[in-house]
């Protein structure tokens, strides 16, 4: 049994919200201890950390700093804003204290290429679902073929043009975020629509009856930070997909949730040493593409 089996059998699901054509089945976890780490919005705000260009810039990569007596958790697919292009992480990394790593990054701002500021800030906004399966993807792919980290950045840009027509978003640098901003009334709706109870750490969602994804994490605290950003994820994703009819049983949420965080468990599973602290786990299933970090003996993040 592996440590995605081991985690998910402690959990259970709790009461099923909806909103719109969003639904949220919450994972709750009875966790006793506090977090070995401080998430990425936490460190950039008390400037314990920063992200910056590379002395000769490149597109899939940046350099971050930790300069705290903390590691610092940084998310699969949290946009970063501001140097010479946007970007998203490319994979859920845990940063060790005083230290300083090369991430790989993919960029979600093809036309421009000049310095906006010297550091990155972060976002509000988390790589919407499709292109950040489509980026899952070929990261997990790249890694069993050349041991790299990359992400099929043609593909994220072509995604992330068919989401700006189909919206009919104009984009002067054919940026994510200007994709976002363009939907934020509507995704408020969302925000307001959902509310976190108590010992959550997780969350299966849903569009439609549909099952399309699931966010796991190692404490409620840290799964409280990053729900927000979430709700926008997958929020977004509402507008991109026509209305649809459910392909599964869905009188029951509970227990379509179940059956997709069942699936996962039983996923094929490759392990690699991940960047900063941990193991890179990368899941393997025919209908379901995901990762997740284990670090300091404990399931830190799974996305699937």
């Amino acid at each position: 049994m592996n440590i995605i089996s081991e985690t998910l059998q402690t959990t259970r699901l709790g009461q099923p919200q909806v909103c719109e054509r969003l639904t949220v089945v919450p994972i709750v976890s009875f966790i006793d201890s506090e977090p070995e780490y401080i998430t990425l919005e936490t460190a950039l705000k008390t400037k314990v950390a920063r992200f910056r260009e590379k002395s000769f810039a490149t597109v899939p990569e940046i350099l971050f700093q930790n300069s705290g007596k903390t590691s610092v958790l940084l998310l699969d697919g949290e946009e970063l804003i501001g140097a010479k292009q946007n970007r998203v992480l490319n994979m859920t990394i845990l940063a060790p204290a005083k230290s300083k790593l090369t991430i790989p990054v993919s960029c979600v701002e093809r036309g421009r290429w000049e310095a906006g500021s010297s550091d990155f800030s972060s976002a509000d906004n988390l790589m919407f679902r499709t292109v950040r399966m489509q980026k899952t993807r070929a990261v997990s792919r790249n890694l069993a073929t050349d041991g790299t980290r990359a992400s099929n950045q043609s593909e994220v840009w072509s995604t992330l043009q068919r989401a700006q027509s189909a919206l009919h978003v104009s984009s002067a640098t054919g940026a994510m975020r200007d994709i976002f901003k363009h939907q934020q009334r509507q995704i408020t709706r969302y925000l307001k629509g959902f509310t976190l109870s108590t010992n959550t750490t997780g969350a299966v969602f849903f569009i439609d009856e549909r099952p399309v994804g699931v966010e796991l994490f190692d404490h409620p605290a840290t799964f409280s930070k990053v729900f927000p950003k979430l709700i926008r994820s997958y929020a977004l994703e509402t507008f991109l997909k026509p209305n649809s009819i459910a392909k599964v049983d869905f009188s029951c949420p509970s227990d379509a949730a179940q059956q997709l965080l069942d699936q996962t468990s039983r996923c094929a599973v490759k392990y690699y040493p991940a960047i900063g602290e941990g193991t890179d786990i990368r899941l393997h299933d025919l209908t379901l593409v995901g990762a997740a970090l284990k670090a300091k003996n404990r399931l830190v993040h799974l996305c699937a």
